[in-house]
């Protein structure tokens, strides 16, 4: 085929390439529809995770100063004056599960513990896994912090993957 004529050039440039191109990308598409998912997948799961823990150490943040400012009772009544507002951060805290008993997880972990890339994962103490968390992938420390939101949400491991993820 070295010696084709510019007509049989142009023929495979402007018939056979794209007919070539549509037919890989048809035959990749499922391939890509399920990278991009679990990209978008993982990314949210550490996005929930860190936005739980930052809405719930705020609101106890909030109470403890409101305390801290307002140590006193009223003369009119027995309740403690902050009391509006720490029963309307405990509301805010309560729709922020998502419709979720405070038991069970806010989100679903597809993540199984023998997939982590530290063994004997839910033998371990916190202070355990987070010394194991430096050196782990992008995606084994999103892997950690959803299986982590998911079963013992403990705030230590998930701050330390948030800071480790946000370098």
């Amino acid at each position: 085929m070295p010696n084709r004529s510019p007509l049989s050039k142009l023929v495979d440039i402007a018939f056979y390439a794209p007919v070539g191109i549509m037919k890989l990308a048809a035959d990749s598409m499922d391939r890509a529809v399920e990278v991009g998912e679990a990209l978008v997948t993982s990314k949210l799961t550490v996005a929930k995770a860190v936005g739980k823990f930052t809405s719930n150490y705020g609101a106890n943040e909030i109470k403890k100063r409101v305390k801290e400012l307002t140590p006193y009772k009223t003369e009119l009544s027995d309740q403690e004056p902050e009391s509006d507002f720490v029963a309307a951060v405990e509301e805010i805290q309560a729709e922020s599960t998502l419709g979720t008993k405070a038991s069970e997880p806010i989100i679903e972990c597809l993540i199984s513990v023998d997939e982590l890339a530290i063994p004997g994962y839910d033998t371990l103490a916190a202070s355990q896994v987070v010394q194991r968390l430096v050196g782990l992938s992008i995606q084994d420390l999103e892997a950690v912090a959803s299986y982590e939101t998911a079963h013992r949400g403990r705030r230590t491991v998930l701050a330390k993957t948030e800071q480790l993820l946000s370098k």
